[in-house]
This record gives structure tokens, sequence and C-alpha cells, in this order.
């Protein structure tokens, strides 16, 4: 991971703990996960809802 030069001199500046920068990458896959869910929540509800009533349509043909 590369980072500029003036953020990292702003960093050490401010006292930012360098050891945490590896952690960012899954820090934001997760908080992207987390909203694309927040926002689909009504959708998810609905298919879950849809599923648990009628199932799912290819059951019979599942081999596991």
């Amino acid at each position: 991971m590369t980072v500029d030069e003036h953020v990292l001199a702003n960093a050490k500046q401010l006292g930012i703990n360098l050891s945490h920068v590896p952690e960012l990458r899954e820090r934001v896959k997760g908080e992207k996960e987390r909203r694309w869910q927040e926002e689909h929540k009504d959708a998810i509800e609905a298919h879950n809802l849809f599923i648990e009533k009628y199932g799912i349509w290819s059951e019979k043909y599942r081999s596991w």
C-alpha cells in the first residue's frame, strides 16, 4: 500500500497510529457491506418472506 508523503507526515504529526493502516482495507470492505445491506434491507426481507412462504422453486433439483 502506498501513502502520500504529506499524508504520512500529517498522520505522524497528529499522532495517528499507523499500525492500523493494514486493517483499513478490511474496515472499508465491512462498512461497504453493512451499508449495502442497510440500503437493501426491505428487498432482502421481502425475498426471505417469499422463500419462507413459497419455498425455492428448484428445491427438488438440489443434491445437497
